[in-house]
C-alpha cells in the first residue's frame, strides 16, 4: 500500500483517492486526471494494468472477497492519517454475467461504507465519487439487472450519510461521432473529466448527496425501421432469451429492453426512453430516492 509524503508547513494536507475499478477503461481514462497534484491516487483491481500513469498507485483487491475487503480497510485508514479527506471514486463492475455484475455492485457500495465507518472512528471523513449511467432512470418494466442493481447502490449510498455524487453516464464511444442514432452519447474522455471534476469539488463538512444527470436529449434514439410484427416478434424473441435460455447475460438483459421500447409510439418513447434522460424519470428518481439532482453538460 502507498505511503502518503511528509507534508511541508503551511501546505494544505494532501487527500487519499481510491479509485475502485480502476483498470477499467474509464478508471484508466480517468487515473491520469487525478495524479500530479499533492493529493495520493490508489487505483483498486483485480489485477494490475499492464501501464498506470505516473503518481498512480496501485492495490491488488478483489472487494467480494470480505476478509481481502476489510484487510484493505485497515491499510487505506493507516495511510490516510496524514489526509485531510478521503474520496472514494466507484467505477466497480463486472460485466461478464448478471450475477458477477450484481455481486461487485453490492461489493462496491460494502466496502466503501465500511471505509466510511472506519474512518469516521479515527476522525476522519469519507466523500463518495460513483460512476452510473442513465439505465437508472429507466420504468420498472424497462429495467435490467443492471439498472435495478445500481439503482439499489445509489438508494444505499445516499442514505449512508456521505457526502458525494453518483454520475449517471450515457453511453460512452471512444471518439465524438456527431451522430444522434444512440441519442445521448459521451466520450470516454467527456465522461472522465466530468468524473475528475467532481473528485476535485471539496466537500468539506457538507453531507449533500447529489445525482448528477446529462442534460436531456433533443433527439430519440434511433431505431431500425420495422413494421409493427417485426418489432413484436424481436421483442418476444429478446424476452424469450432473457427468461429462459440466457437468463445471466447482460446483453440479453440489454437487447430484450431495448425491443421492449421500439414497439412504444413515439409520444410515449419520449417520456419513458432513459437514454434521452427526460425530466419526468428524473423527478422521478429524485423523489423516489430522496436525493438531490443536477444537471451536467460534457465539454
Amino acid at each position: 500500500m502507498a505511503v502518503v509524503p511528509p507534508v511541508r508547513a503551511g501546505d494544505p494536507a494532501p487527500r487519499l483517492l481510491v479509485v475502485l475499478g480502476a483498470g477499467g477503461r474509464l478508471g484508466q481514462v480517468l487515473l491520469p486526471r487525478l495524479t500530479g497534484t499533492s493529493d495520493l491516487t490508489v487505483g483498486i483491481g483485480r489485477t494490475r494494468p499492464v501501464h498506470t500513469p505516473p503518481g498512480a498507485h496501485w492495490h491488488v483487491l478483489d472487494v467480494t472477497d470480505r476478509q481481502e475487503a476489510d484487510l484493505a480497510a485497515r491499510s487505506l485508514v493507516d495511510v490516510s492519517r496524514a489526509c485531510e479527506e478521503v474520496v472514494v471514486v466507484d467505477l466497480l463492475l463486472d460485466r461478464s454475467t448478471v450475477t458477477a455484475m450484481r455481486r461487485t455492485i453490492r461489493a462496491a457500495a460494502g466496502f466503501t461504507c465500511l471505509l466510511g465507518e472506519r474512518l469516521s472512528g479515527s476522525g476522519r471523513r469519507l466523500s463518495l465519487v460513483a460512476a452510473s449511467s442513465t439505465a437508472v432512470l429507466a420504468p420498472r418494466f424497462l429495467q435490467t439487472p443492471y439498472g435495478t442493481a445500481k439503482r439499489r447502490q445509489l438508494r444505499r449510498y445516499a442514505s449512508s450519510g456521505l457526502p458525494g455524487a453518483v454520475l449517471l453516464l450515457p453511453r460512452l464511444t471512444a471518439t465524438a461521432n456527431g451522430t444522434r442514432e444512440t441519442g445521448l452519447t459521451w466520450t470516454f474522455d467527456q465522461a472522465a473529466d466530468q468524473l475528475a471534476e467532481a473528485v476535485r469539488r471539496r466537500h468539506g463538512t457538507d453531507r449533500t448527496f447529489t445525482v448528477h444527470v446529462p442534460e436531456e436529449a433533443t433527439a430519440l434514439v434511433r431505431q431500425p425501421t420495422r413494421k409493427a410484427l417485426g418489432d413484436i416478434g424481436e421483442a418476444l424473441r429478446w424476452g424469450t432469451r432473457r427468461l429462459i435460455t440466457q437468463r445471466e447475460s447482460p446483453y440479453v438483459h440489454r437487447q430484450a429492453s431495448h425491443a421492449l421500447l421500439a414497439l412504444a409510439p413515439t409520444v410515449l418513447r419520449r417520456r419513458i426512453d432513459h437514454h434521452g434522460a427526460p425530466t419526468n424519470l428524473v423527478r422521478g428518481l429524485a423523489r423516489s430516492s430522496g436525493v438531490h439532482v443536477r444537471r451536467m453538460t460534457p465539454r
